[in-house]
């Protein structure tokens, strides 16, 4: 007879399952887009944005099997994840299609990515460095674009 724990145990494993198999799936690189026909819209910052929902999707998983373990710390980053994670996708779609909007969620892009940088940083965890780098290119290209608008 399963036990509360064993069933929340399950739960948690077959989620990350899941999502480390979502992740590898999914598809948000901008490979297959249109090409750049505005130099306000640079392709390297739609690259940056995919880049960072694609490791923001990877390191979900991860979270959740830390916070399993009892590593309380990383249910505040897998939520911050999910965020940065929809915002990144978001700014590359708008980029893509080079969307009147696309600056404004550039903005909230970059907030979002330095957010990320903020948190991966004090958690030790060497599963967040990559995550925490490409959230860093990623605000620097939001924020580049930003200005040549």
């Amino acid at each position: 007879m399963l036990n509360r724990r064993d069933v929340i145990l399950s739960a948690a494993a077959m989620i990350a399952s899941l999502n480390r198999a979502t992740a590898r799936s999914a598809d948000v690189s901008v490979s297959g887009s249109a090409p750049d026909r505005s130099s306000s819209y640079g392709g390297n910052t739609a690259a940056a944005c995919s880049e960072c929902a694609t490791e923001c999707s990877l390191l979900t998983t991860v979270c959740i099997e830390r916070v399993v373990l009892g590593e309380t710390e990383f249910a505040a980053l897998h939520e911050l994840l999910h965020d940065c994670g929809d915002i990144c996708t978001v700014a590359a779609t708008l980029l893509n299609r080079q969307g009147p909007l696309a600056p404004a969620i550039c903005q909230a892009c970059a907030d979002a990515c330095d957010r990320l940088v903020v948190l991966c940083s004090t958690l030790t965890a060497g599963e967040t460095q990559r995550c925490e780098i490409s959230a860093r290119r990623c605000a620097i290209a939001c924020r580049a674009l930003i200005t040549d608008v």
